[in-house]
């Protein structure tokens, strides 16, 4: 099977953030990086449009909390904000998903990767619809607003040891470990609403 290369696009002006971004991301095969620390929006989509991205991540600094539909429509890519600290990912409107960089390289990296996973494609998605049960996307949509296990159990009336072996199959499943990439997942397949999401 041939390993797909994900064209990413890093838009970011603090040159220290983007190359620590390059630099985690790097630690997967499966991108191919670009880099700009323009300011400007007009430059920002001249490189959009020679480098065609996949995938953008950007400084919501730069374009504001809600995407402008004009921006969105010219990338043709999925757009992901650059957060920090404990940012609300809920004001971002029009972004396909946040990243945290309060969060380690390696949850930085997961996360990203579950993104992308999601991302691989319409049948990819529809695949991944049809392996979970109905009982295993309750449970997906109730870790992705933030619930314990003993909470979900008590919600769905399940023992705590039939949650913790939905989570098991879940994670087999869908190849996502942690409940940041299962909120991703639960959000870009309409599991959840955003603004379900308890941070």
């Amino acid at each position: 099977m041939i390993q797909s290369i994900h064209k990413l696009l890093i838009v970011e002006p603090n040159a220290v953030i983007a190359l620590g971004l390059e630099a985690v991301i790097k630690r997967s095969n499966k991108f191919r990086i670009q880099i700009t620390l323009d300011l400007d929006l007009e430059n920002i989509i001249s490189t959009i449009k020679f480098f065609t991205p996949d995938i953008i991540l950007i400084n919501p600094i730069l374009l504001g909390t809600h995407l402008d539909e004009r921006f969105v429509s010219a990338a043709h890519a999925k757009i992901i904000a650059i957060t920090m600290g404990g940012v609300d990912s809920a004001i971002f409107y029009g972004y396909d998903a946040t990243i945290n960089l309060a969060e380690s390289s390696e949850v930085i990296l997961q996360n990203l990767l579950s993104i992308v996973s999601l991302s691989e494609g319409d049948d990819a998605n529809l695949d991944n619809e049809r392996l979970l049960s109905p009982r295993e996307k309750d449970v997906v949509a109730f870790v992705a607003k933030g619930l314990t296990n003993k909470e979900i159990s008590s919600k769905l009336s399940i023992s705590i040891h039939t949650v913790i072996t939905h989570r098991r199959n879940i994670a087999k499943k869908l190849k996502i470990h942690s409940p940041s990439g299962l909120t991703i997942y639960a959000i870009v397949n309409k599991l959840v609403n955003i603004d379900e999401i308890h941070t």
